[in-house]
């Protein structure tokens, strides 16, 4: 009697996972907005990216991959283009442990939560900065 109750609570925790995990692919299949991850020259890079509808509005996350111990911090830029070139949005985030005394490679998660969502054909660029923050700019849409 004990196994057939734990059969049937972990089925239901399998179709509620299958779910929600159906559901939110079904909203990253958005082949009208483009994600672009912009190259840099440090050593750190944006390791993987998301999009995806959330409510009334657009979450872009991803992680960055910190190969080695580094003593700076740095930052990710999003910048949000419409078809035309318009500017449609610019945020900065921190990446929080970038600087982290833990040796070897590291991945530290980021989100850009938006409250609204890009039209067809907008353009999402991203890109990694490390202290100086200077002038160098991505909220360029051309």
């Amino acid at each position: 009697m004990k196994g057939t109750w734990k059969a049937i609570i972990f089925s239901f925790m399998v179709l509620a996972v299958a779910g929600c995990a159906t559901h939110r692919s079904a909203l990253t299949e958005r082949s009208d907005i483009s994600l672009e991850i912009v190259p840099q020259s440090s050593s750190v890079r944006i390791s993987r990216t998301d999009a995806y509808r959330e409510g009334e509005g657009f979450v872009v996350a991803g992680k960055v991959r910190r190969p080695h111990e580094i003593q700076l911090p740095g930052h990710v830029d999003l910048s949000v283009c419409s078809p035309d070139g318009t500017s449609l949005a610019q945020k900065t985030t921190q990446v929080a442990g970038l600087n982290s005394n833990r040796r070897g490679s590291l991945e530290l998660p980021f989100r850009f939560r938006l409250d609204f969502v890009p039209p067809e054909g907008a353009k999402i660029r991203l890109k990694y900065h490390a202290p100086p923050f200077g002038d160098e700019s991505l909220h360029i849409c051309t």
